[in-house]
């Protein structure tokens, strides 16, 4: 709660992302107290369609935005992702449309996820069941993603990719994730600039994703420590050091593992 103090009284916005942050009790409190001091439109949640309970719908009915990951269609095998997983993000999508909530399908690519037909399938669907945003992300070696570099597609394929998904049209609005900007030379990197991370124990990372596989922030990117440590302060400091002054044209985590860069 003191962290989340912290986060209204800097006015920016706020995603709560997991996992499920709102699978344990803690969370919903938590998340409710954000709802009701923050507006709607700066707080954005990224959930599961596991036990999505009323309550669960409920408290986001209150929040600016929904994110679930839909890789692929509930008929498709996926052996990275648990059984059932997209049958029931697609059942919470549904339940949040209806409920008038504003709502973003995420899909990550990945050699499996990357076929045409697959992307074909779930345009198809988005369209059909009036989901707002399609949010498509570069799969990253970092997290629970270390090591695994053959769900690494080349970058001539995820240039390729983002023009097909382009090419489809549609009512749903295409968003590309940063590091497919960066590769496509449209932006450059948000690491501490546009965006920071902060993980359960308080800690602040750079970037959200700059993770080892336990969840710990990979060396170079941690920042600071709240609630010891004034966010505001946190920031300045980064932003003053020689590692942040500047955005590089390219991805910060990518470069860190090419350069042989540690996970923790």
């Amino acid at each position: 709660m003191e962290i989340l103090r912290q986060l209204i009284g800097c006015g920016i916005e706020i995603d709560f992302s997991g996992g499920d942050p709102l699978y344990f009790e803690d969370d919903y409190s938590v998340i409710s107290r954000a709802v009701e001091k923050v507006p709607k439109g700066m707080i954005h949640v990224s959930t599961t369609g596991a036990a999505f309970s009323n309550r669960k719908l409920e408290i986001l009915k209150r929040v600016g935005n929904v994110e679930l990951t839909l890789d692929s269609l509930d008929d498709m095998d996926n052996p990275y992702r648990p059984n059932g997983y997209s049958s029931l993000s697609m059942r919470a999508l549904k339940k949040l449309v209806s409920a008038g909530v504003n709502c973003s399908a995420v899909t990550i690519l990945y050699p499996l996820t990357m076929t045409q037909d697959n992307l074909a399938s779930l345009h198809k669907w988005l369209c059909e069941n009036d989901i707002a945003q399609w949010s498509i992300l570069k799969f990253c070696t970092a997290g629970r993603g270390v090591g695994q570099k053959e769900l690494v597609a080349s970058n001539e394929e995820y240039l390729a990719t983002m023009r097909f998904i382009e090419g489809l049209g549609g009512s749903v609005l295409v968003a590309f994730q940063h590091s497919l900007k960066v590769l496509a030379g449209q932006y450059v990197c948000h690491a501490a600039h546009g965006s920071i991370g902060i993980l359960p124990d308080g800690t602040v990372v750079s970037c959200a994703w700059a993770l080892d596989r336990d969840g710990r922030p990979l060396d170079g990117f941690r920042l600071g420590k709240l609630p010891e440590e004034d966010l505001v302060d946190v920031l300045k400091r980064a932003l003053a050091s020689d590692a942040y002054k500047c955005r590089p044209t390219t991805c910060r985590i990518i470069e860190h593992f090419k350069l042989g860069g540690s996970e923790v």
